[in-house]
């Protein structure tokens, strides 16, 4: 799933705008509302017929609704001035018999109330500092959770969206954003805007299944902090709660296999997952049935057997198991401790050629008596590269 990003227009003309929206189209544009309050009905159609018709479809309209039939628009979006005095239920059915898509802003649960249940997507707002509204200032009682209960319509952040704030809009539950000052304050730079928002938004989903270290030194914490370093957007699964700290290893807890399961069943229901990272886990059968949950998807493997503060999570492993699992792996990455457990009799070296004729293995250098930190990239028994601190 990925979510929309809404363009309104500068409510006034701005500096080379028509070259600009076309652009903006070109870059994957999916919605633009067309907000211009003082333009008339002949200015607001020359400006729409500036436009390639192959993108009228994604167009909004908030003025001269009658516009959105005759010319074959996007939709009609509900402004606060054309709900005065009017009966906003039967204004709501003389647009959806027409099939017309609607939207409408929300300021308050009351609004919400008739408005959230029949409009595609509302706006709501000020969610931050407005960036093109002085003294406009974000709505502290905006509770996002509230308002969706009370809602079947999409919810789209608007007000102080930009690339930084975006991903907290999204965190906090909204459905996509709606973006107006970010793009037009500087309108020349109106593109290169958008395309920071779009790599935010669509930033892939990588998936860490490990274990809960409250220390935040390992396991799932750690995974995740690096996701955010490496641009990618970082989603969690819990296999294991261990009680420890930076130090001391007291026990671990394992989660059942069908907890962990039901886990990985709701995110892939939502989310598009690219690259899974597999850590700490109780056994190869719950193994197994994690690598069955996903099909042609990059997966890595860091067998954790041993906790850094000195606990033993396995003994005794099944070499042969193993090896059964690896044509589904794109990579292992055991430390030097680790692949002679997982490869008895074995030197490293020797366990790491082995491993890699079925498997590409990464052979972290953390525990290397003389070369500490450096990392090696075995395939199919050769040593292909050395990753160095």
């Amino acid at each position: 799933m990925q979510h929309p990003i809404i363009v309104l227009s500068s409510p006034t003309p701005a500096i080379n705008e028509i070259r600009q929206v076309i652009q903006l189209f070109e870059a994957g544009l999916v919605r633009f509302h067309l907000r211009k309050p003082d333009f008339s009905l002949s200015e607001y159609q020359a400006w729409i017929e500036q436009i390639p018709k192959k993108y009228w479809k994604r167009i909004v309209l908030h003025q001269h609704y009658h516009l959105v039939e005759e010319l074959g628009l996007g939709g009609v979006h509900l402004t606060e001035y054309s709900r005065v005095g009017k009966d906003v239920l039967q204004l709501i059915k003389d647009y959806q018999s027409e099939q017309i898509s609607l939207s409408a802003a929300i300021h308050n649960l009351k609004d919400l109330e008739i408005l959230g249940q029949h409009c595609d997507y509302v706006l709501i707002s000020p969610v931050f500092d407005s960036i093109s509204k002085l003294n406009y200032k974000a709505n502290p009682s905006l509770d996002i959770n509230t308002w969706k209960g009370n809602t079947k319509a999409k919810l789209i952040a608007l007000g102080g969206i930009t690339h930084q704030t975006l991903p907290i809009a999204l965190a906090r539950g909204f459905d996509g954003v709606a973006v107006l000052g970010h793009i037009w304050q500087e309108s020349e730079q109106a593109v290169q805007q958008f395309h920071l928002l779009q790599q935010t938004v669509f930033r892939p989903y990588v998936l860490s299944i490990a274990g809960f270290d409250p220390s935040s030194g390992a396991g799932l914490l750690a995974d995740i902090k690096t996701f955010e370093q490496q641009q990618v957007y970082g989603l969690s699964v819990c296999t294991a709660l261990t009680i420890q700290n930076d130090i001391d290893f007291k026990a671990v807890n394992w989660i059942q296999e069908a907890d962990i399961l039901a886990q990985i069943h709701i995110l892939q229901e939502r989310f598009d997952i690219k690259a899974i990272k597999i850590g700490l886990i109780e056994n190869w059968t719950v193994l197994q049935h994690i690598i069955q949950a996903f099909h042609s998807k990059v997966i890595v493997f860091d067998p954790i057997l041993r906790a850094s503060a000195g606990f033993d999570f396995h003994s005794n492993k099944a070499f042969q198991e193993l090896i059964a699992l690896l044509k589904n792996i794109s990579l292992i990455t055991p430390n030097r401790e680790e692949i002679i457990q997982l490869v008895p009799n074995k030197t490293p070296t020797e366990a790491t050629i082995l491993l890699s004729h079925h498997c590409p293995t990464l052979l972290k250098g953390g525990h290397h008596e003389e070369r500490l930190g450096e990392d090696e990239l075995w395939v199919n028994g050769e040593k292909i590269a050395l990753f160095k601190t």
